[in-house]
């Protein structure tokens, strides 16, 4: 008896199972009378470069072969289920499929599901959540999060001064092997558009994201010209990478911000500050005229500068 006790205590060793290579795909389809088609798979791949999604989905219901071909990633850089409740078998579908650009807008997806997705999309370089709330993004803060390149947050419901930060911070889920970064530390283009975040969540751009070079910022209400400055002063990385920046609708922001970036911002080819109340259109059309390092030149009707090249 004492000896089955011992038996059952005892933990045996595990080892890691590496799953056999995966069989490459046939270079031909069989038909019928066993012979192969003359057309081999390369130029079936061609072909199918030129369907749309669905016409893909339908293909994949002639044959088990064009199933197999139609899976091939480079058919699916871009998979978009926007406004869609997502269930688990679109889950799989994407992660068989391996997209670079995975749209979501309106999307119907919890946290579960999305850590579950993209710890299976290492390949993942944009995604889009616009509109989504905080109980999904929020998601994006496990360490098997991919390094986007770009994130789209338009009008996310939810996400204030903490919500962002638990988002740009190293994540506490840390792994062996894997640094203990921000997981948004590569992004190039961030778009925050109509977010609550504040001038301390500039504070993190900052210091989180050193390689931006496209920003939104539109209707983000509470952001001043002390945010701005803390944003493009002294010496940080963004004033030679930021090339596009949208402050639409931001209502806090005066002539003082539009002045200072461009100013700060030696790569910087697009200001917009539409709906912006505090900034004065005859002011800066003066600072446009007047800025010498570059010419640049006024847009009134969309309320925007870009620099002439």
């Amino acid at each position: 008896m004492l000896d089955k006790e011992k038996e059952s205590q005892h933990v045996q060793e595990k080892y890691v199972v590496r799953p056999a290579p995966l069989q490459a795909p046939p270079a031909h389809v069989e038909l019928q009378n066993g012979q192969k088609h003359i057309l081999n798979r390369l130029l079936w791949m061609q072909i199918f470069a030129y369907l749309n999604e669905s016409d893909l989905s339908m293909c994949m219901a002639v044959c088990k072969t064009w199933n197999w071909w139609c899976l091939d990633r480079k058919l699916w850089t871009t998979i978009d289920l926007s406004r869609k409740r997502l269930k688990q078998v679109h889950l799989i579908g994407i992660v068989k499929r391996q997209p670079a650009n995975l749209i979501l807008v309106s999307s119907v997806i919890s946290q579960k599901q999305l850590v579950w997705l993209v710890a299976r999309l290492p390949r993942l370089q944009k995604l889009d959540l616009t509109y989504c709330s905080w109980a999904t993004v929020c998601g994006l803060c496990s360490s098997s999060c991919p390094l986007l390149r770009t994130l789209l947050l338009k009008w996310a419901v939810g996400i204030r001064e903490n919500c962002f930060r638990d988002l740009v911070l190293p994540p506490v889920d840390g792994r062996p092997g894997v640094l203990d970064v921000s997981r948004l530390s590569h992004l190039r283009n961030l778009d925050l558009s109509g977010c609550e975040i504040t001038d301390q969540s500039l504070e993190l751009i900052v210091q989180h994201m050193t390689f931006l070079e496209k920003l939104g910022l539109s209707y983000c209400m509470r952001l001043t010209d002390a945010g701005i400055e803390t944003l493009f002063g002294g010496s940080n990385p963004l004033t030679s990478t930021i090339k596009e920046l949208d402050l639409s609708g931001c209502n806090q922001l005066t002539d003082i911000s539009v002045a200072f970036t461009f100013k700060s911002c030696s790569s910087l080819m697009s200001l917009t500050f539409k709906s912006c109340p505090k900034i004065n259109r005859l002011s800066i059309q003066k600072f446009v005229d007047t800025f010498s390092p570059k010419k640049l030149i006024m847009n009134s009707t969309e309320m925007k500068i870009i620099v002439k090249t």
